[in-house]
């Protein structure tokens, strides 16, 4: 009896869980599908959204592999702060990335983040914004995607295993009936017999229901225990899981310290080689200019010589230059007197000329009016011929006439 209890029970708790199961199975691959249908990329459910890594990325291992399936949710920029996975868009490209972030700066436009992938060797080469932030990584599901990759593409196996546990849960439904205490007790025998009889039946009975409300009360009591016995199991494998995670964490921040104390050092043996090289560089560099100063000094003194000639040589063009100078002012000077004097000389001779010209003229006039007045004695003298003339003859018409013409 109690064996079949337990069965019984079992059976129940089974059918539940594949209900819940069925249930998940058809919201999530539903979420899927419609997901597809939209165009979505990131599927969301409410505050979370669905992502799988790329079968091709590998900067995030081993923390995340490709085919895993990450749970991850919109949280604040200002929220979020170094070692917190993130997943963005990238700038260049547009593709969705999963990486850590290793320093968080005040941007012009907001929050600017650095970013670098777990088994990468150096940071992204890129800064991204706040604005290009998807959501914060919450958990993984392993492996899930390649689950539902496979099983999107194949529509059939999807119906296949709703139909699978769609039979199950007949199946269990069927065995619970079967199991269920009571289910195939038959009804006492109610016919009449001896008053003995029917009262020690009625005695058996009594005792046998109170034995069967003895052992449900010890099964329920077992199934407590069991029960509790089974969530202390579940909560230990949740510590020891959370152990595993956190001494798995442990190893990776040691992993990515010595990697950094390796990369530090890497670091620091090159700048000491370019040290080394840098100094080198400049002894050699001594080297070579004292080598180049000594073989220099004799032409070095040789054009020092050459300056000195050219230097005297320019002193005298100088001088000479001066001189010339001098000269140049002196005949300038001579060639400004000889103009002066020639001014001079040509003023006095227009002078002379002009006077000349006064006294020819004044000559001409003299002339001119002695020439008149000889003209005019003339004219007297002969006047008085013809009076003279007219006279002797007596003709005083004769002569009044000559003297009028005369007069004209």
């Amino acid at each position: 009896m109690n064996m079949k209890n337990a069965a019984y029970h079992l059976v129940k708790i089974a059918s539940i869980l594949l209900t819940v199961y069925l249930i998940v199975v058809c919201l999530f691959f539903g979420l899927i599908y419609y997901c597809s249908r939209m165009d979505m990329d990131v599927p969301t459910i409410g505050p979370f959204m669905i992502y799988s890594i790329n079968p091709d990325a590998n900067s995030m291992l081993p923390k995340l592999v490709p085919g895993d399936l990450i749970i991850i949710s919109k949280t604040s920029a200002a929220k979020l702060k170094p070692n917190d996975i993130i997943t963005y868009t990238a700038f260049e490209s547009e593709t969705i990335i999963t990486h850590r972030i290793t320093s968080v700066t005040q941007g012009p436009t907001g929050y600017e983040f650095r970013t670098k992938g777990d088994f990468n060797t150096s940071e992204d080469s890129f800064v991204t914004p706040e604005n290009r932030i998807i959501g914060k990584y919450v958990m993984v599901l392993p492996k899930l995607a390649t689950f539902v990759e496979f099983t999107t593409t194949r529509p059939y196996i999807i119906v296949a295993l709703v139909l699978l546990i769609l039979l199950i849960q007949f199946l269990l439904g069927f065995a619970e009936k079967k199991l269920k205490p009571g289910g195939d007790d038959k009804p006492p025998n109610k016919a009449p017999i001896v008053a003995d009889s029917q009262a020690k039946l009625e005695q058996q009975q009594t005792l046998t229901e109170q034995q069967q409300d003895i052992e449900q009360q010890q099964f329920k009591g077992a199934g407590q225990q069991v029960f509790e016995q089974q969530q202390t199991l579940a909560q230990l494998r949740a510590q020891e899981q959370q152990q595993v995670w956190e001494q798995q964490w442990a190893l990776e921040q040691q992993q990515r310290a010595l990697a950094q104390q390796q990369t530090i050092a890497q670091q620091q043996a090159w700048e000491q080689q370019q040290q080394a090289l840098e100094q080198q560089r400049v002894w050699e560099q001594q080297q070579l200019q004292q080598a180049w100063a000594q073989q220099q000094a004799p032409a070095q003194q040789q054009v020092m010589e050459q300056q000195r000639a050219w230097e005297q040589q320019q002193q005298l063009q100088q001088a000479l230059a001066q001189q010339q100078s001098l000269a140049q002012q002196q005949a300038l000077a001579q060639q400004r007197a000889w103009e002066q004097q020639k001014q001079a000389q040509q003023a006095l001779a227009q002078q002379q000329a002009l006077e000349q010209q006064q006294a020819f003229a004044q000559q001409q006039a003299l002339a001119q009016i002695e020439a008149r007045h000889r003209a005019q004695q003339f004219m007297t003298d002969n006047t008085r011929q013809v009076q003279g003339f007219f006279k002797e003859s007596g003709s005083n018409e004769n002569w009044s006439a000559s003297n009028e013409q005369n007069k004209n």
